[in-house]
């Protein structure tokens, strides 16, 4: 499976059980990560930052990062 597109911000859903579903924005398809748990995934990057809103290319982003230690 090859999807390409902008990357939004993963969407974490716990169900009734307590199992969290994950899904990650690529474009304008949402693609099920559980399903991709413990398998090998590849991402890379061309170069190009681009306003989610409006699509302008933007020079740098500012981009926030949440590490969580255990």
């Amino acid at each position: 499976m090859e999807i390409s597109g902008a990357l939004r911000k993963m969407h974490t859903q716990a169900d009734e059980n307590g199992l969290v579903n994950y899904t990650l924005p690529i474009g304008e398809q949402l693609v099920d990560m559980s399903s991709l748990i413990g398998q090998q995934i590849s991402v890379s990057f061309d170069g190009d930052i681009h306003c989610v809103h409006c699509a302008k290319k933007l020079k740098r982003a500012l981009i926030k990062v949440t590490v969580i230690a255990v």
